[in-house]
This record gives C-alpha cells, structure tokens and sequence, in this order.
C-alpha cells in the first residue's frame, strides 16, 4: 500500500512541478518582452537624435543588431560611420570571445558584428569562425574574409571550402570569387601542394 502512495506523491509534485514552471516561464518572458521593447525604444530614440549608445547595449547584441536594420532604411547623418563605430568600440571588444563559446548562436551574432564593423585587429577572430564547425558561421565569416583580399584569409577559405562537398564550393566560388587576389594565392596554394 505504501508503494501506491509514494507514486500517488511523485506523480503529484512531477505535476506541480511542471504547472508552477509552465507559470513561472510565462512571468519571465513577459517581463522580458516588456524590458526589450523598452529596450528597443530607448535605442531607437538615441540613434535617431544622434547621441552615444549605453555600454548596456553591448549585452544585448541581439537587440542592437535587429535596430540598426530597421534604421537602415530611414538614411540617418553619417548612418554607417555610427554602426560601424558602435560595434567596434562597444561591442566586438566585449564579446570577441564568443568566437570560443559552445552556443552557436552567440558565434553567428559575433560574425555578424564582423561583417558589419571588420577591423584588421579582427584578423585572429575571424580565422577562428572561418573554421567553425556551424556551416552557417563558417559560411558568413568566409564571406567578410573574402572582402578584405588578404591573402592569409583567402588561404584560410580556401582550406576550409577543402571540407566541403562540391556543391558549397560552386555557392563559394560565386560569392566570394570577387577578391583581386584569388588568382595568386590559389595559384601558389597549387605550387606549394604539388608533387615534386
């Protein structure tokens, strides 16, 4: 009889537990929706009247970035110039090691602060998303190196598409076949791999 009991008990609380979770979730997101419009607003208010952004925002990278595309249709004064400076001084210094971080979402935001705010100090950052194992970062990252035509970041590309199947490489080739110094650097990567 007591077994019954003990099972009555565990399938009790297993159901409160859930119910008090499911209650506290919904509490959570609901402020927390409430605090990025607040957010958002605030962001929106600033940048268009042309004032510094908070170093807050350089913990809220999700919100920044979402900002800066909804106002990149209204042609604000010197518009790239404030985003690019945004994101090299605030942001990318402060989360220049998410490149490292297990949660890959954290690593795409970090390249697409790179894409928008590349600097050549970036260069190590950079070399590391190329080889991510997330096609998506990897992708992005070697889209930004192939717009520096520097021949390191070409050859870090160049070892990466080697991972890939065919078919990336064709996507590859197309987008990134742009940069003056393609020619060299493969044309030197098959000297250097060639049998003698």
């Amino acid at each position: 009889y007591w077994w019954l009991m003990y099972l009555i008990a565990i399938e009790f609380f297993a159901v409160l537990f859930f119910v008090v979770g499911s209650y506290v979730a919904r509490v959570y997101f609901y402020f927390k929706k409430r605090h990025d419009a607040k957010l958002t607003d605030e962001l929106i208010q600033l940048l268009r009247a042309n004032k510094p952004v908070p170093a807050l925002y350089a913990n809220h990278v999700e919100i920044l970035l979402a900002v800066f595309k909804q106002l990149d249709t209204e042609h604000l004064p010197d518009w790239q110039h404030v985003k690019s400076k945004t994101l090299q001084e605030l942001v990318i210094p402060k989360i220049k090691h998410w490149a490292k971080r297990h949660n890959w979402q954290k690593r795409y935001l970090l390249t697409l602060c790179l894409e928008q705010a590349y600097t050549p100090e970036d260069e190590a950052i950079l070399l590391l998303l190329i080889q991510d194992k997330s096609a998506i970062i990897s992708f992005n990252a070697m889209q930004v190196a192939s717009k520096q035509n520097k021949a390191e970041l070409l050859k870090a590309i160049l070892f990466r598409l080697q991972q890939e199947p065919h078919p990336f490489h064709v996507i590859a080739i197309r987008d990134f076949g742009n940069s003056n110094q393609w020619q060299e650097v493969i044309a030197n990567e098959l000297n250097e791999t060639a049998d003698p």
